[in-house]
């Protein structure tokens, strides 16, 4: 099949669930970014092509019963394929393809005529096959299903006149569970968007951001889109003016004549919070960052207007918190650095910097398709805003005709996980697990050891050193380990940690092993620590205040559809779940330089070296050193 330019999304629901005006937003939300978009509203009535379609559901064929659901299916599908060619064609332009409803709809509302599972489940099958083989009808990127239940629905309705369908309450009942079934199926095809929680209708403008933020990881890049403005509801139309206006700042730049184009060894963003610079750092770890005078916090362009006026005055108590923990540790005289460092732990993780990255990072590529793809929305932007300024700078790899590839997201094994994997406290868990261990037992290694020092095969060294005694090879791993710099052989052994620390500690140890980690998304729920500065202070109190509104913002921002942006309300003191893969040299050379860490991280290493000393003790000896909290 040819790779077309354009991204076709359907929006699927149950009747009265708001289709029509979801797509009407989302339409105008691309539109503001400067997409260009065609849409469809399936059955189209004023078309002759739902000749068949408007006198089955005026009942001219009889009742829902008589009229089987493989015959009616044929009088939608007919209607989609004299449309089909206008589909097509936006697609090869490049453009975003809307649809309210599509053959989805089919699959929902007539799969309520087939009682058994199976016979349903062979019912799907057929209508693909009809319409997406036999007819060539386009079929869509993604289907996106408003799920609201019957009862709501039909309330919703109460107003407007109704078909065979609408007026039908046990079909609206089973029409919600043909779509949960769908969406449990066929996840790549059918995502299901909950609109109703504790028995309430969302807001619209709480729905709206709950499906943006399952289009915009399908669109191209954002270097790609066009700066052209368009009216958006007053709901949305900052937070999307802000973001749009960040990436056509920096797309304009790039269409400058060369000589008005400043020369530049560095690519900046303004404005960044800590957790974009956690994203940036985890393929370049050594970026440059400056942090205002004054602590400055980022606010996400997308919330809705009552979860960022929200944020935005949580964050301005957070900051006065912080200003206050700052001049309590002052007073008892503890040094402005170390007051300093203490308070940030009460900072939330939506911090603002600005990062710089130098224009020849070999890395730099790599990073900005990283970011493209990311699921987060500011660092999609910051993606495209680097992309632009490397084009600028004049960086060879970076062309308009080489622009970053957007990948689609993985949804897949994400949803396996919520499926499958139970979400519910699992009781208290060590803060420092040892999952994988290799080899099992050190002295394995002896016979790498040797290697470089004779000219057998490995394999001969293997079985000769195979009848050794105990003391001879203790006396080679010791001689090999004892050397002022870890040796190869050191690195086939490797170690995987799955560890629970503050965010702050995590951030600095990524600075030194950033491929070897991997960070769980950030939730204020795995608790924290009161520091003992804090509490000799008497300043305890304060402290968790801000842990306090912490848990608040998140929550709200959870609840307003924003499950991305909650994490910008996590503080730097919160504990994160991570993880870490590191080999021998790795870790010997992390324990040698523990000295050099903060109080928390070199308590973090210490327990690490405890479970490396139950594991591979003769390593560990060596490797812990120069940790005098691991002894």
């Amino acid at each position: 099949m040819t790779k077309r330019a354009g991204v076709f999304i359907v929006i699927e629901g149950s009747d009265g669930s708001g289709k029509t005006t979801q797509l009407e937003l989302i339409q105008q939300r691309l539109e503001a970014s400067g997409h260009q978009v065609e849409t469809f509203d399936f059955p189209r009535y004023s078309e002759p092509s739902s000749y068949f379609v408007k006198r089955y559901l005026k009942g001219d064929y009889g009742s829902t019963n008589e009229v089987g659901p493989y015959t009616s299916s044929l009088f939608y599908a007919l209607d989609r394929f004299e449309a089909a060619p206008q589909i097509r064609e936006a697609l090869e332009q490049g453009k975003i393809v809307l649809c309210n409803r599509f053959t989805g709809s089919n699959m929902a509302h007539q799969g309520t005529k087939i009682a058994n599972a199976e016979q349903r489940r062979g019912f799907f099958i057929w209508l693909d096959n009809l319409e997406f083989e036999m007819l060539r009808i386009p079929r869509p990127d993604i289907s996106f299903v408003l799920r609201v239940p019957a009862d709501i629905s039909e309330k919703l309705m109460a107003e407007r006149q109704k078909d065979i369908h609408e007026s039908d309450r046990q079909h609206l009942e089973r029409a919600v569970m043909v779509y949960d079934e769908m969406t449990q199926l066929f996840p790549k095809d059918f995502q299901r968007i909950d609109c109703v929680r504790s028995g309430q209708l969302l807001g619209v403008d709480t729905i709206n951001t709950m499906l943006w933020e399952k289009v915009s990881p399908l669109l191209p890049p954002p270097a790609q889109i066009a700066a052209t403005p368009a009216k958006v509801p007053e709901a949305i139309a900052k937070p999307v003016a802000e973001a749009r206006a960040q990436v056509a700042a920096a797309i304009e730049e790039t269409v400058r004549p060369a000589a008005e184009q400043p020369a530049d060894t560095h690519l900046t963003l303004e404005n960044a919070s800590n957790l974009l610079l956690q994203r940036i750092q985890s393929i370049i770890p050594d970026v440059h960052v400056d942090y205002p005078d004054v602590p400055a916090i980022y606010t996400p362009a997308n919330l809705v207007p009552d979860a960022q006026k929200e944020f935005e005055a949580g964050a301005s108590t957070l900051l006065g918190l912080y200003a206050k923990i700052i001049a309590g540790l002052a007073k008892r005289g503890v040094p402005a650095d170390q007051a300093r460092q203490t308070a940030a732990l009460a900072l939330p993780v939506a911090l603002a910097a600005t990062i710089r990255l130098h224009v020849t990072e070999p890395r730099l590529e790599e990073l900005i398709v990283h970011l493209v793809n990311d699921t987060l929305p500011e660092a999609q932007t910051a993606g495209a805003n680097l992309f632009a300024q490397a084009i600028k700078a004049g960086t060879k790899h970076f062309t308009q005709a080489n622009q970053p590839v957007k990948r689609a997201a993985p949804t897949a094994v994400k949803a396996l996980a919520d499926e499958f994997l139970s979400q519910n406290h699992i009781g208290e868990q060590p803060a420092v697990q040892l999952i994988v261990v290799w080899p099992r037992n050190e002295l394995d290694l002896v016979a790498d050891m040797l290697y470089e020092h004779t000219n057998l095969p490995l394999r001969t060294i293997q079985e000769r050193i195979a009848d050794w005694a105990m003391g001879r090879k203790l006396a080679v791993f010791e001689a090999y380990v004892g050397d002022a710099e870890p040796g190869r052989a050191l690195e086939k052994a490797h170690y995987t940690w799955d560890l629970l620390s503050p965010f702050s500690t995590f951030c600095v140890l990524q600075q030194q092993q950033a491929e070897a980690l991997e960070l769980q998304p950030l939730t204020p729920r795995f608790g924290f620590d009161v520091p003992q500065l804090v509490d000799e202070a008497d300043l305890g109190d304060t402290f968790e205040k801000c842990f306090d509104l912490s848990l608040k913002l998140f929550s709200t921002l959870q609840q307003a559809g924003h499950q991305i942006e909650a994490q910008y309300a996590t503080l730097f003191g919160h504990n994160q779940r991570w993880k870490m893969t590191q080999n021998a040299v790795q870790a010997i050379r992390l324990q040698r330089g523990a000295e050099a860490y903060d109080s928390e991280t070199r308590k973090l290493l210490a327990q690490m070296a405890e479970r490396l000393t139950e594991a591979h003790p003769i390593l560990a000896e060596t490797a812990t050193a120069a940790n005098p909290a691991a002894k």
